[in-house]
């Protein structure tokens, strides 16, 4: 039970991130949110290539093409935030953008593909459609307290 309840506290504390980016950008298509697919929780699945809490953002630059950033979230007890890590532009984090890109790939080359983010499942990523005033619907069996 105690790992349901953190499961539920770390979605929420994601989707209430989301919300806010949303509401100081005011553009709420431009930002989408993936989970795990339901199925694909509950048998072996990719690892992240790191285990630290990493946001890949990737914004079309003039030319239309990707301009990626790695950032890592940094928590205190005074604040959250996050640390710009490098640039696609840098040859010293260029090869971990590289593996957080391949990792969300079916989402990224949809992006790339279509110009919008796709607001459907890509491959073995679900769209998380819920706000972070609802409750997360359904804990993966392979989180649940034994």
């Amino acid at each position: 039970m105690l790992l349901a309840g953190y499961y539920n506290r770390v979605w929420g504390s994601v989707l209430e991130v989301r919300d806010r980016l949303q509401a100081e950008i005011g553009r709420e298509g431009n930002i989408g949110l993936y989970g795990p697919r339901q199925g694909i929780v509950d048998e072996p699945f990719l690892t992240p290539p790191f285990s630290s809490r990493y946001a890949l953002l990737l914004e079309k630059n003039t030319r239309g093409d990707p301009d990626r950033s790695l950032y890592l979230s940094v928590e205190t007890a005074e604040n959250k935030h996050l640390q710009l890590i490098g640039t696609s532009n840098s040859d010293s984090t260029y090869e971990e953008i590289q593996n957080w890109e391949a990792f969300f790939n079916p989402v990224i080359a949809a992006w790339i593909a279509d110009n919008s983010l796709p607001h459907h499942d890509c491959g073995n990523w679900q769209y998380i459609r819920q706000s972070s005033s609802k409750p997360i619907a359904r804990i993966p069996r392979s989180l649940h307290a034994t």
